[in-house]
Formats: C-alpha cells, structure tokens, sequence
C-alpha cells in the first residue's frame, strides 16, 4: 500500500503518497495529485506516478520524455487558477485533458481529410495504363486462367486502340465506349463479344473504384453506354443419323476424339467437364459420372447410358488411380480444347454446309444440345432435363420447349380419344362453352 498524503513544502497546493517499495530514481515513486478551490470547494485532481512518462514537444521544438514532477504539478496548478481568474480556458485538469483530446481528434480528423483528398487528387491523373496491370494481377488471382486470357486478349486488340495506356481513366467517357463498339461491329465481331468488352471496362473501372484509384460514375453504366442485343443461344443439334455418321468417321480418325464425343452426346456433359473428369469421379456398376467445377460452380451427379458404360470400360486401365484424368492430353496434363480433328471431320460429312449464321453450325457444344433436344423429342419432361443438364434455371432449358411441338400435339390427339372417343384435334369437345359475340 502506498503511505499517507503529504503535502509539497515548495509547492502549495500540490500533495503526494510514496509508493512503499518502488523506486524512481534515487528516491520511492510518488503519486502526485492537486487541490485547489473551485467555486467555493475545495477540488482535488490526480496527476499519476512519477514514473509514468509521456512524450510532449517542447518550447524548443525538441521532443522528450517527461514525467510529473512537484515543480511540474505546481506549474499545472498555477495555470489553472490563472484560467479561473481571467475567466479564459480550462478550469481544472478534466477540463484540460478534455480540449486536449478534442484538438487530438480534430487534428486526425484533418490529416484524414487532407490523405483523402491527397489520393483523390492523384486519382484524378491515373492512367489505363497504371490500372490496367493491376486489375490483371487481380484477375490472375481469382479468375480462372482462360478467363483471364480472354480478358488480355480483347484489351489488347479492342479497349488499348479506343483507350491508350496514356487515358486518365477521368477522362475516359460514352464516346470512348461507343467508338470501341462501333468499330467492334464494324470488324464483324459478334454483339456477344462487344458485351463482353464492354463489361471487361466496367469490371475495371469497378475495381478501381473499391481501391480508391477512380472516384466518379462508370462510365458503362447500362443507363449510358447499351451493348448491342443478340441472341447467341445454339439452337442446332444432330439427329440420330447425323450422330451416328460423325462418331462412326471420328472412330475412325481418333479414338479419343470419338470417345469424349460419345461421352457428351451420351451425358450432356460440357466439354471443360469431360477434359476434368478423373477416374475416382466415374461409377460405371451406377452409370453415373461425378462432374466437378462446372459451369455454375456446383458438383453435380450425370447419368450416363449403357453405350457410354461400355466405351468408358474399354478406356478403363486394370489399376487407375482415383486422381488419373479419363482423357488426359500430352504429358498426362488435362486437354483445354478440343482437338481440331472434330472440326475437319464436320466439315468433311457436310454438317455445316449451306449455313450462313454460325449459330446454326455444328460446334463441340452442338453434342449436348443434340442430348437435351432427342430426349425433348422423345417426351421426357424439361424440368428433367433441367436436372440432367445441370440448368440453375428452368428458362435456360425452355430453349428446348418448342422440339416438344409433336410431342405436345400427340397428347392433345389423345385428348380427343379419350373426351370424344375421336383422334383428330379438330373434333376435340370444348371444355367450356364458346362465348357468343
């Protein structure tokens, strides 16, 4: 414990206790305080120990450590009661630490208004050229690496020409964009690459605003800058028989080529699918296929037919290891496209012939088109094949609604049988009584 109070016998007005085993230089470490009267009571306030040191600048602009010592609370006291006097500044010591820690505030408050207004200023002058590198690095990182080439690929053909590596993003406006579109289209490039462009720029400015390199509205706001309207969905899909004489030439070209062919047709799997599936994801005894990384993210379960079984048996090695790739590229390394070898064989059979609009030619994609779109014809119901296709959305598979035309048009025949004992539609009995006009 420390002892009793004593009063300074230099310094009126200023008191301490000693601390009974700690020490401060050559003497015990004192705790200081002050008392004074305040209108009309007396009004006591600590000071601390003497060993409790702070760091303030002094009147010569030095800074050092310092301590409370008697001379210094005296000091501190006659200030007060010369505050009380004139009526002019802190009457006491809260009073004191009080403004103290506003003027802390306000002065971090201005240093943070003055660093702000700092790095807005600088990003009033930065250029494509300084973002562009760091947004890439930032793609590298969380994108998938086609993704990101894709990405390299059309700023270096299409934004760097409109928007150079010297453009102030500031300055970058709908004109620019609007300029990058219109030679897009002039080049013959198809809207869903000009979109893509276009959100390319928004993406940057994006995340140029979350870093605090831009300040201001992006400029691809959808309200300024409208990216042309398509449709690119591929609508083209092969019949049995144009199935059946593609895989029977790919069989004959390449084995490999034609067994990843039959697995999509047979599965609807997509190609990425397909060129990542490992032997540890095949269950041939339940003819189910684990698809990972897919399109929207998610595992998901495929079911494939006894044709698939069997072709995918015949690949099988006596002892795969589970992490093995069923199509694995040169050096064993995953395959990233498929061979042009399809492509030639397309060609050669005539798929693609008389057709003008791309959508409508023959394309690896067209297999898993041609799956959704036979077993469409054949009367299995959307939502299923919704599931089989792996679809979030049930309006993806809706592309495939209008196949079900015939199929539709054999039920509403049978209607007919069974309300009219009659199968021609024409004679079907209304359900409800015709309004009279």
């Amino acid at each position: 414990m420390a002892g009793k109070w004593i009063k300074s016998d230099k310094y009126p007005g200023v008191r301490y206790r000693s601390h009974p085993a700690r020490k401060h230089g050559v003497g015990p470490d004192k705790y200081l305080t002050i008392f004074y009267k305040l209108d009309g009571k007396m009004v006591q306030e600590s000071l601390g120990w003497a060993s409790k040191t702070w760091t303030e600048t002094g009147p010569d602009g030095k800074v050092v450590k310092s301590g409370w010592t008697e001379k210094r609370a005296a000091a501190l006291l006659a200030e007060l009661q010369e505050n009380q006097r004139l009526g002019n500044g802190p009457r006491t010591l809260a009073e004191k630490r009080e403004l103290a820690e506003q003027a802390r505030l306000e002065a971090e408050a201005a240093r943070l208004e003055a660093e702000v207004t700092a790095q807005a200023e600088a990003a009033l002058n930065v250029t494509w050229g300084e973002v562009w590198p760091r947004y890439i690095e930032h793609s590298e990182a969380n994108k998938k690496p086609n993704t990101v080439r894709t990405e390299r690929l059309f700023e270096q053909h299409w934004v760097r020409p409109v928007i150079t590596a010297k453009t102030p993003l500031r300055s970058v406006s709908p004109f620019h964009l609007e300029k990058l579109k219109a030679r897009m289209l002039k080049d013959g490039k198809a809207p869903r690459s000009v979109e893509y462009t276009l959100a390319l720029v928004r993406q940057v400015f994006n995340y140029c605003s979350i870093n605090g390199l831009f300040h201001g509205e992006n400029p691809v706001a959808k309200s300024r800058v409208r990216a042309p309207k398509f449709d690119n969905r591929r609508l083209r899909y092969l019949s049995k028989d144009e199935a059946d004489r593609l895989l029977g030439r790919l069989a004959e070209k390449s084995l490999d080529v034609h067994d990843i062919c039959l697995l999509s047709l047979h599965s609807g799997a997509r190609a990425g699918e397909i060129f990542g599936l490992t032997w540890g994801d095949v269950d041939l005894d339940r003819s189910m296929l684990t698809l990972r990384d897919t399109k929207n993210g998610e595992t998901r379960k495929a079911f494939i037919t006894a044709q698939a079984v069997e072709m995918l048996r015949n690949r099988r090695p006596a002892t795969p290891a589970p992490s093995d790739l069923v199509f694995p590229g040169q050096g064993g390394k995953q395959v990233k496209a498929i061979s042009k070898t399809f492509e030639r064989t397309v060609d050669e059979l005539g798929l693609n012939e008389g057709l003008s609009d791309p959508r409508d030619h023959v394309v690896f994609h067209s297999l898993r088109h041609s799956f959704a779109s036979l077993l469409v014809e054949d009367g299995i119901p959307l939502f299923t094949i919704k599931e089989l296709l792996g679809h979030k959305d049930i309006r993806m598979t809706g592309r495939y609604a209008h196949l079900g035309e015939n199929t539709m048009l054999d039920a509403a025949k049978r209607l007919g049988g069974i309300l009219g004992g009659q199968n021609d539609t024409s004679k079907l009995i209304p359900l409800r009584p015709a309004v009279n006009q």
